[in-house]
């Protein structure tokens, strides 16, 4: 996916998935910040870490949380 595409999708999509970034207390704001640079790269880096952070029992294919799968779909490009 181009840079372009994928700021497309997140900026439709961020919003299905803030709430968990806030409820577990991760840097939203600098995820922002990170979007308003156009730091891609940067994003994900972040992004993977709090999907590395992030409750296993609460946060799978299976519970499937609202905003999970455009979280993921972010990630995994």
């Amino acid at each position: 996916m181009t840079d372009t595409a994928w700021f497309i999708l997140f900026d439709t999509t961020k919003d299905s998935f803030k709430w968990f970034w806030l409820e577990y207390g991760f840097a939203w704001n600098e995820l922002i910040v990170l979007r308003d640079r156009k730091k891609r790269w940067a994003m994900v880096t972040l992004m993977n870490d709090v999907w590395f952070a992030l409750p296993d029992s609460k946060f799978n294919i299976v519970e499937n949380p609202a905003g999970w799968q455009e979280f993921l779909s972010l990630i995994e490009d």
